[in-house]
């Protein structure tokens, strides 16, 4: 009976855990954000925009494509994604450093480059011409 009572709390407390790491989340928009990008961040599936749209389209409206920065939705479970506390966070990418450098470049040009060669045709001697 102590057996079968052990076996019973154990099962009870993993169920416990894993009910605390649910599925499904809430996720507030930032910028640069659609819903595939959403979608792709978290189911890493951008397909699955149409799901999250069904799931808050009292929150974003007619169309999908009206999502504000800020606003906060809810992500459904879709085949055990996203899985967490109950929130999504997603870092930010970091930005890349860009430096202003100038330099300064010398022209140079062969006098090659200067040479413009016409050839001709009915027996006439090429026509060189040199540019300045």
């Amino acid at each position: 009976m102590r057996w079968f009572l052990g076996a019973f709390c154990a099962l009870f407390g993993f169920s416990s855990y894993t009910m605390a790491q649910g599925c499904g989340a809430s996720y507030k928009v930032q910028s640069g954000d659609s819903l595939s990008v959403i979608a792709d961040k978290t189911y890493k599936d951008a397909r699955k925009w149409s799901a999250i749209y069904n799931a808050n389209v009292d929150r974003i409206g007619d169309s999908p494509d009206k999502i504000r920065v800020g606003q906060t939705i809810s992500l459904p479970c879709i085949n055990g994604l996203p899985v967490g506390d109950g929130s999504v966070s997603v870092m930010p990418k970091p930005q890349p450093r860009v430096e202003t450098v100038q330099v300064k470049v010398k022209q140079q040009v062969s006098k090659r480059a200067l040479m413009v060669n016409l050839l001709t045709a009915d027996d006439y001697a090429p026509l060189l011409i040199a540019m300045r």
